[in-house]
């Protein structure tokens, strides 16, 4: 995004491209330098059970086989929260710098699901 919006400047100040060497390694050797790095403000970690949902699997295409489904029977749903005023969870910047706030809690529930043929999209949503 830095490279680009610096073409456009260059483009901007009529600058020739042939004169600049747009790449990214002036900004990762700034960043090492200066210890400017992804800070992740969360410390939320992945919550999947890899290894049961590999084992349900086959289970599941059993169900579907023993049962004649077809894909506008078989849906999936899941409900997610929309944070609309939150900040966002990482930036860059020294660790001595970071100032960590408690998140905003307006949030919209979003309610999701599909069937596997993909036509039938369905979306709730409550305050």
């Amino acid at each position: 995004m830095i490279v680009e919006k610096a073409k456009k400047f260059g483009q901007d100040l009529v600058v020739a491209e042939s004169e600049c060497n747009y790449s990214d390694g002036w900004l990762r050797n700034f960043k090492f330098r200066h210890g400017i790095r992804r800070l992740d403000v969360t410390g939320e970690t992945l919550s999947a059970n890899q290894n049961s949902a590999g084992k349900y699997k086959d289970e599941f295409e059993k169900i579907v086989t023993d049962n004649g489904l077809t894909p506008e029977q078989i849906y999936n749903a899941d409900e997610t929260g929309l944070l609309w005023r939150c900040l966002p969870t990482s930036t860059l910047g020294e660790k001595s710098s970071l100032r960590v706030s408690k998140k905003t809690k307006t949030r919209l529930t979003v309610f999701m699901w599909l069937n596997a043929s993909g036509n039938t999209p369905v979306l709730l949503c409550d305050r």
